[in-house]
C-alpha cells in the first residue's frame, strides 16, 4: 500500500471510528447500519471451524399437553409444525458456519445443496454467490480494510462489537461523472481507473446511458472480473447488462470476449435474459431483451426448463423464474424470429428437494440429518420423533382429503355471472350457499373502501404531536395540497400517535371516509385503545360497510382479555343477519388465526350472547369434530345444542380474506 493510500485509509478509518464510538455509547443496545459504507453490530455465538455440531440446550417449550397419539390430528399438527419449525431453526444456526465444510474438504455443490436441503433456495443461493465473490477484487479491498480497522483499535475497544468497513461504490472520483462535459470525463477517466463494480452499479442507474458506460467500460484493465457488488445474485459484469436490458452494453461485453454464465446453481446468463424478457412491460424493454436473447441464443447459451412447449415455456432459478404463454411465444417468432423452444437446455442442479443431484448416502448430507435428528428428539423430548412424524404425516393427509371443499372463488364467479346487476340477489344466493362467501363478495366488490396514499418526506409535520398540538398538525396537513386518499393516510398515521386525538380529526378536514372497523389493526383492537375511542366520541357499537361489527373483528384476534371486555361493555354480537356472525368466525377452524386450545374458552363467551344456531354452525362443527376431536367434545359437552346432527354435512366451502388476498 503506497504512503498517499495509508494516509488516507488512516484518516478515513479515524472517522469512522469517532462516528461508531459516538453512535455505540449514545444506543449501546443498538445494532444498526451507520451508513452504507460501516456497519456494527453485536456478534451472536461464533462456531469454529472445527465445530461439529451445534445443540441448542432442548426445552419442553413444544411440548403438548395432548397425549401422545399419532392418529389424532391435533397432537400430529402440533408435531408435525414443532418439528419443522425447530427443525428450521436448527439449519438456520447452522447457516452462520456453513462456510467449514469447505474446509474440510467438501466441494462447493455439495455445501450448496446440503444448504437448500435443510433451507432453501434462498439461502443456498446467497451461501454459494458469497463464496464466489471471496476473491473479487471489491472483497479483497474490503479485507483489507478491515485489516486496517483492526490494527488501528484495541481488543478492548472493540470488545462486544463487530465492526465491519466496506467500499462505498461507485469510488468517490466518479461520482457525478455523468454530469460532466465529453472533455473533462476523458480526463477524469486519465486519472480514475473504474472498477468492474463501478461498472455493475453504473448498468442499474438510469440516468447514465449505454455510451456513458461503454465509455467507462474501456478503462476497465479487467472487464472478465468477478464482480462483488451484492445488487444481483451474479458475478458476471454481463449478468448485471442483460439484467438492465443495456442490449449496447451486452454487445460490447461479448465484443471483449465475456462469455455467457453457466453457474450451476445460480441463474445463467440466458435465463436472466429469459427472465428480463418475460417480464418487459414496454415495447423499448421487449425489444432490448429479445435482442439479447438472440445474441446469447447464437453462442450457443442456455437456460434451465421446467416446461418447454409450444404452449408454455416455464424456468426457475433461486429467487427469480420466466414465464411465456402460446400467444407470447407466437408473437416472439413473428416479431423477432425467436423461437424459444430452440434454445438449448442445461442440466438442472436444484430441481427439487427429492431429486437432489447429491447422493442421499452423500457423507456430508448423512451426517447433518444424523445431528440435526438427535437435535429435535432432543428439543421435543420424543425418542421415536421420526416414526411418530411419518405417521402423522399420514394421519393429517388422510384426514384432510376427508373435507374436499368446492372452490370459493369458483362459487362467486359462479353466483356473480347468473345475476350480474343485482348485487342484492347475490349475497341472497351466496348466504345459501355459505355465509362466508357473502363476507368475500362484500369485500372484493367493495368500490366504497377507504383509499390511503402515502404522503412522502412529512415526518416533520408530525413532530408537534409530541406535545399533543394536534390542531397545529392537523393545520399544516390542511395547506398542502392533498387528494381525499392522502387525508385519509394523514388521518390515520396522526391517529396512530394517539387515539384520543380522534375527536379531533373527525371534526377537522382531514375527515373524508369514516373509519371502518375492517381497518382497526391489532393496537386498536385492545381494552385500553378501544376505551380512548369511546372517550373520543367514536361510535364502536355499529356495524362497518361490509355489516360487521367490532366483536367480528375481535373474534379473529385470537385475543381472550379483549373477547371478555367486549362483553362487559356490551358490545352489540350481529347487527346483520348476511353473511357470517362471530360464532361463525370462532368456528372457522381453517382461518390463519384459529387456536384450537382457545376455542371452548371463546365459544364460552360468544355463547353468552345466546346466538341462534344454524346449519351453518352445525357444519363447521362438524369440521371441527373431523379434526379436533377432543375440543369438539368439550364444546359440546357445555352446549348440546352444537352437536352434529346425523343430516349434517361438512362445509361446503370456506372463504375469507386471507384466501382471497384482499385487505
Amino acid at each position: 500500500m503506497t504512503k498517499n493510500k495509508t494516509r488516507f485509509f488512516t484518516a478515513l478509518l479515524i472517522s469512522i471510528i469517532t462516528i461508531i464510538c459516538v453512535i455505540y455509547l449514545i444506543a449501546p443496545n443498538q445494532s444498526q447500519p451507520i451508513n452504507h459504507s460501516i456497519m456494527v453490530e453485536h456478534p451472536t455465538d461464533q462456531v469454529s471451524d472445527n465445530t461439529t455440531e451445534t445443540f441448542i440446550t432442548p426445552s419442553q417449550e413444544h411440548k403438548t399437553d395432548l397425549i401422545e397419539d399419532t392418529d389424532n390430528y391435533q397432537y400430529c399438527e402440533r408435531l408435525i409444525k414443532a418439528d419443522f419449525s425447530d427443525g428450521y431453526s436448527w439449519a438456520s444456526d447452522q447457516y452462520k458456519s456453513w462456510e467449514r465444510y469447505l474446509n474440510q474438504g467438501y466441494t462447493l455443490d455439495e455445501v450448496t445443496l446440503v444448504v437448500e436441503h435443510f433451507l432453501n433456495s434462498n439461502f443456498a443461493a446467497e451461501f454459494r454467490v458469497e463464496q464466489l465473490r471471496l476473491h473479487s477484487d471489491l472483497s479483497n479491498q474490503n479485507q483489507q480494510l478491515n485489516e486496517e480497522l483492526q490494527r488501528l483499535l484495541s481488543q478492548e475497544q472493540i470488545s462486544g462489537l463487530k465492526l465491519e468497513v466496506v467500499r462505498a461504490l461507485p469510488a468517490a472520483g466518479l461520482i457525478g461523472y455523468v454530469s460532466l462535459t465529453p472533455s473533462k470525463k476523458v480526463t477524469l477517466l486519465q486519472q480514475v481507473t473504474p472498477s468492474v463494480d463501478d461498472i455493475a452499479y453504473f448498468i442499474g442507474q438510469s440516468e447514465y446511458s449505454d455510451l456513458d458506460i461503454i465509455e467507462l467500460l474501456n478503462s476497465v484493465i479487467k472487464p472478465d472480473a468477478i464482480v462483488g457488488y451484492d445488487k444481483f445474485e451474479a458475478i458476471s459484469l454481463l449478468d448485471y447488462a442483460v439484467i438492465s436490458a443495456r442490449v449496447t452494453v451486452v454487445e460490447k461485453l461479448l465484443q471483449l470476449g465475456l462469455k455467457p454464465s453457466e453457474d450451476s446453481y445460480l441463474g445463467s446468463t440466458m435465463e436472466w435474459a429469459l427472465r428480463e424478457l418475460s417480464r418487459s412491460t414496454t415495447p423499448e424493454r421487449r425489444n432490448a431483451s429479445a435482442k439479447i436473447v438472440i445474441s446469447l441464443n447464437n453462442l450457443g447459451a442456455k437456460a434451465r426448463f421446467k416446461t418447454r412447449s409450444q404452449s408454455k415455456i416455464y424456468g426457475i432459478f433461486p429467487r427469480n423464474s420466466f414465464s411465456f404463454n402460446a400467444k407470447e411465444i407466437e408473437g416472439l417468432i413473428a416479431d423477432y424470429g425467436l423461437e424459444l423452444t430452440l434454445i438449448e437446455s442445461r442440466y438442472n442442479l436444484f430441481e427439487s428437494k427429492d431429486n437432489l443431484l447429491i447422493d442421499k448416502g452423500n457423507e456430508l448430507l448423512v451426517q447433518l440429518t444424523h445431528q440435526q435428528a438427535e437435535y429435535l428428539s432432543k428439543r421435543l423430548n420424543i425418542d421415536n420423533l421420526k416414526q411418530q412424524v411419518t405417521s402423522c404425516k399420514l394421519t393429517v393427509d388422510t384426514i384432510n382429503r376427508a373435507w374436499q371443499p368446492e372452490s370459493s372463488k369458483k362459487i362467486l364467479r359462479r353466483v356473480i355471472a347468473k345475476h350480474p346487476q343485482s348485487p342484492h340477489q347475490i349475497e341472497l344466493t351466496l348466504a345459501a350457499i355459505e355465509p362466508s362467501l357473502v363476507d368475500c363478495y362484500l369485500i372484493t366488490s367493495d368500490s366504497d373502501r377507504r383509499q390511503e396514499q402515502y404522503l412522502s418526506d412529512v415526518d416533520d409535520l408530525f413532530q408537534p404531536l409530541k406535545n399533543g398540538k394536534v390542531l397545529d398538525v392537523i393545520d399544516q396537513f390542511l395547506s398542502l395540497n392533498l387528494t381525499d386518499q392522502n387525508k385519509n393516510w394523514a388521518f390515520f398515521e396522526i391517529l396512530m400517535w394517539d387515539l384520543s386525538f380522534y375527536d379531533e380529526l373527525i371534526n377537522s378536514g382531514l375527515m373524508v371516509d369514516e373509519l371502518q372497523y375492517y381497518s382497526f389493526n391489532s393496537r386498536m383492537l385492545s381494552p385500553k385503545s378501544l376505551d380512548k375511542l369511546a372517550q373520543s366520541g367514536a361510535d364502536l357499537n355499529g356495524v362497518d360497510s361490509r355489516g360487521k361489527t367490532l366483536l367480528y373483528y375481535a373474534v379473529h384476534q385470537s385475543n381472550l382479555a379483549l373477547l371478555g371486555y367486549m362483553t362487559e361493555k356490551q358490545f352489540p354480537f350481529s347487527l346483520n343477519d348476511q353473511g357470517q356472525d362471530p360464532l361463525h368466525a370462532a368456528l372457522d377452524i381453517i382461518h390463519y388465526e384459529f387456536s384450537p386450545d382457545k376455542l371452548v374458552a371463546t365459544v364460552d363467551i360468544l355463547m353468552g350472547y345466546s346466538p341462534l344456531i344454524d346449519q351453518f354452525h352445525l357444519s363447521r362443527m362438524a369440521l371441527l369434530k373431523l379434526k379436533y376431536v377432543d375440543v369438539y367434545r368439550q364444546v359440546t359437552a357445555k352446549y348440546p345444542q352444537l352437536k352434529v346432527q346425523p343430516e349434517t354435512t361438512l362445509p361446503k366451502t370456506l372463504c375469507g380474506k386471507s384466501y382471497l388476498g384482499y385487505p
